[in-house]
């Protein structure tokens, strides 16, 4: 089990982080919100870069393990390759977007990825780098998932499965803006629902 005061560490810093990104938020500020000591905080990081790494690491072993575990549940739906794919678009905003948001009724507070992306200069440059990659790696999932669908559509425009699957990571992005903007917990799974009807509908032409 994780011990008490390095749990308060990573979840204060990671709603720091998520509020005023890495520039905003200090080793000070985070000592102030939990009541630990600073002599308590080395007991676990050596410093507040420590913490973002690990902060870092374990998102996006929580993101991909998250992406892997509903890619296997859409490859056990049926044979049909293009049909996976709309198995897992489907799978994603309906059994995991929604059923999260019916849980916490909030909309998400954001993502660590383009957090750190955004606050380049105010971490390690490896900090950075990583969730750089991550989020390019994002990209080629999607786009590995996208592809058998394309193999099979008319598409009514140009289009690669890596340009689709740039939209689908910006969509996701800018929902969790707009719906923290607007309070709408709901409105990732809607634009999801509607990224993924648009590709059913590239099959259906």
């Amino acid at each position: 089990m994780m011990d008490g005061a390095r749990q308060k560490i990573l979840a204060e810093t990671k709603l720091q982080f998520l509020e005023r990104g890495p520039g905003g938020t200090s080793l000070n500020s985070v000592l102030e919100a939990t009541g630990i000591t600073e002599s308590e905080f080395r007991e676990h990081f050596e410093s507040m870069e420590d913490v973002a790494w690990t902060l870092l690491q374990d998102y996006a072993k929580g993101e991909f393990g998250i992406i892997a575990k509903i890619a296997g549940q859409a490859e056990q739906t049926t044979d049909n390759l293009a049909e996976k794919s709309l198995a897992f678009f489907k799978l994603f905003y309906e059994d995991f977007l929604m059923d999260w948001y019916e849980v916490n009724q909030v909309p998400p507070t954001g993502d660590l990825f383009s957090v750190f992306v955004y606050g380049r200069g105010a971490t390690s440059e490896q900090t950075y780098e990583f969730a750089a990659d991550s989020l390019a790696k994002w990209v080629e999932t999607f786009e590995g998932i996208i592809q058998p669908l394309l193999n099979t559509a008319t598409l009514p425009h140009e289009a690669t499965a890596r340009e689709l699957a740039n939209m689908m990571v910006s969509i996701n992005l800018g929902a969790i803006i707009l719906g923290r903007a607007t309070d709408d917990a709901f409105l990732l799974s809607r634009q999801q629902r509607l990224f993924s009807d648009y590709l059913r509908s590239l099959v259906s032409q």
